[in-house]
Parts: C-alpha cells; structure tokens; sequence
C-alpha cells in the first residue's frame, strides 16, 4: 500500500473508491455495498443521481455508473446523515439551535390559532 492509498484526504478530493476494512471508518464518504457483496465507500459529493430501475443505479457527477445493493431511501438516508454530521461537527450548538426554531415557530403558530379562535 502506498502511502497515498490510505489516505482519508485523497480519496475524499478525488472521489475514489476504495473498498475499506470492516474495522476502518472514514466519516468523508458513505458507505455502500456493490451487488457481488464488497463494500466501497463513496465520495457522496459526486453523485448526481440516484434511481431505483429495479436496480439502485447511482450516476456521479464524472459519467461513471455504480449500481448498489442498497435501495434508494437507504442511499438518500445515508446522504442526509453524513451531511448532518457535517453540519453538527461544523457547529456543534446546531441542533439546540434548529430546536430552539421550531419551538418557536410552534409556539408561533398557537399564539395565530388563539387569536383566530377568541
């Protein structure tokens, strides 16, 4: 192995797709299984589409087709959590934040209802 191939920051910039270890966790890419059962971790910044036709076929951003055992919900759901710890590892105070929001859109929206109702 070289010392470029284990490189979490390479195969980020570069999108590659390299199987990985059990024991490895590389939180800048998803991790999918390919239909003959290997694992490969993704870059999820490159994926352009995702479609279920029955098969889960991604299509990223270079051309290159990748079809996942995964259905799409679970790809998309994988997408959204990586993003979240994006955002939670970037600003820690985000979910409190989010929540104090809704809280108060709620709280909003019960003050319009009771003025609507008196």
């Amino acid at each position: 192995m070289s010392k470029w191939e284990g490189s979490a920051a390479l195969r980020y910039c570069l999108g590659l797709m390299l199987p990985m270890r059990d024991t490895e966790r590389n939180s800048s890419m998803i991790e999918l299984t390919r239909l003959n059962g290997s694992r490969l971790s993704l870059n999820c910044d490159l994926i352009k589409y995702v479609d279920s036709a029955p098969d889960t076929l991604l299509t990223l951003v270079t051309g290159e087709k990748l079809v996942v055992l995964e259905v799409r919900a679970e790809v998309t759901r994988k997408i959204v959590e990586y993003r979240a710890a994006v955002i939670r590892q970037a600003w820690p105070d985000a979910d409190a934040a989010l929540s104090a929001r809704v809280v108060r859109s709620t709280l909003d929206l019960i003050a319009e209802t009771e003025k609507l109702t008196d």
